[in-house]
């Protein structure tokens, strides 16, 4: 078996090179790249299969080591040059920004431009396995989690290099090409003076074990070097927990396994259970936890999107995905919890009780225009809402479906029309409004309806 090549900028030390002796060891190789001038004996004493010098700033530089590595496949390549630079509201200044962008957001697109016919040479060598981009960013870029303030630059540069990410992902699909940014931890390096909580093995061993297991499906994503998915924004069921949390309902907030909850837990919901709504048996088992507790209104927000595929690339794994999260995880999670929903109905006798299921407007029959396997899974969820309808009425209890817009979230990987708490608020006007007589409609968040 022919080994694979990796590429890995800033790999003189720290996890640069600890990158370089992980695949030297599991027998790739290794392209290391020094900065002009700078020390490369580390890396010289691998024995690495070719070291390149340039700086990932200097597009000449770059393009004279691309046309050094023409017709190289590169199956791996890893973006892990940067720099910081603390600084404060008062103390940053334009240089500092400037560079920063520089470095951790341009550097990185510059080299995956310069390299995408290397990356190409190895998707079409490597058949369904493709090729991958990995960048080095950090939690620092993540707007969802940023909890402390400061550090503008730094930040401002990793939240710009992951909306490079971001249109990468997009951008490099047709051709195989996966694009992921990952998390490394607070890593002790020269970067951070020496300071941090995590050692280069550990960090490059989880990241490692992230792009180990990294498919097409995962192209566009931030990952901790833990595993676990970190927030590029918020995401709609976040910001409905901010706003009833707000109006001092009691929130019970339901989220996957594995999912990163220190966002969610700082609002300090009611409860918080674990469940995947396309796991009956942990469906269950979350109905069971919830057995006597009325639930005056359901939200089921969970999604996932398995990407814009077309007539040709839409598979049968896709579709039977987003039908498992989409339609049927509502149909499931709503069952489960009719009977807490027909006791907040006799609570409320007035009022009843209120289902939500969130779609789009892609799966309107008569407007949408959406990929296969999203669209499809979304439409059926409608014919599942009207049912339920139908059903829940003679219990007083009312089923809507809204569409929340093109909104900025992990599942658009940040690209928006409108921002999640904004989008909220007008849902929640929308539920406040319904009535009995409204249940089985399909609303846009504007508050129109959308034909089925």
């Amino acid at each position: 078996m022919t080994a694979k090549t990796v590429l890995i900028t800033g790999s003189t030390r720290g996890i640069g090179l600890e990158f370089a002796k992980h695949f030297t060891n599991a027998g790739w190789k290794v392209i290391g790249v020094a900065r002009n001038g700078s020390k490369a004996d580390k890396l010289q004493d691998l024995s690495p299969f070719k070291v390149v010098r340039f700086d990932c700033t200097d597009e000449i530089s770059i393009a004279q080591v691309a046309q050094e590595l023409k017709g190289i496949p590169i199956d791996l390549l890893i973006n892990n040059a940067g720099i910081y630079m603390d600084g404060g509201l008062e103390t940053t200044t334009k240089d500092m920004l400037l560079r920063q962008f520089e470095v951790n957001t341009v550097g990185p697109f510059l080299v995956t431009r310069a390299l995408l016919s290397n990356l190409k040479l190895a998707a079409e060598k490597n058949g369904s396995d493709g090729a991958l981009v990995v960048t080095v960013s950090s939690q620092m870029g993540s707007i969802g989690g940023n909890k402390f303030g400061g550090n503008y630059s730094y930040g401002a540069s990793k939240a710009a290099v992951n909306m490079v990410n971001s249109s990468l992902a997009i951008d490099l699909k047709k051709d195989n090409i996966a694009a992921i940014v990952v998390h490394p931890g607070y890593v002790v390096t020269d970067l951070t003076g020496g300071l941090g909580d995590v050692h280069t093995d550990e960090s490059v061993r989880g990241m490692t074990s992230v792009i180990e297991k990294v498919t097409m499906k995962d192209t566009g994503k931030f990952f901790h070097f833990q595993g676990h998915e970190m927030p590029c924004n918020r995401g709609l069921g976040l910001s409905f927990a901010k706003y009833f949390i707000k109006k001092e309902w009691d929130v019970i907030a339901t989220t996957r396994k594995g999912a990163n909850l220190d966002d969610l837990k700082a609002l300090s919901p009611s409860k918080i259970i674990t469940m995947d709504v396309g796991d009956e048996s942990s469906v269950l088992q979350m109905a069971q936890e919830l057995r006597g507790t009325p639930i005056d209104l359901l939200i089921n927000n969970a999604g996932t999107f398995t990407g814009s595929g077309d007539l040709r690339s839409t598979t049968k794994d896709d579709l039977m995905t987003e039908f498992e999260v989409h339609a049927v995880g509502p149909f499931l999670v709503t069952r489960s919890l009719l009977p807490n929903l027909q006791l907040a109905a006799k609570k409320n006798s007035k009022y009843g009780a209120r289902v939500a299921h969130l779609s789009s407007v892609w799966a309107s029959i008569e407007t949408g225009s959406g990929p296969y396997a999203y669209a499809a899974s979304k439409a059926a969820l409608h014919m599942i809402n009207h049912r339920m309808a139908d059903e829940m009425k003679p219990h007083h209890i009312a089923a809507i479906v809204l569409d929340p817009g093109y909104v900025a979230t992990n599942l658009t990987r940040s690209s928006y029309e409108a921002e999640a708490d904004r989008v909220v608020n007008a849902m929640v006007g929308i539920i406040e409004k319904s009535k009995l007589k409204d249940t089985g409609k399909f609303y846009h968040f504007e508050g129109h309806e959308i034909p089925w």
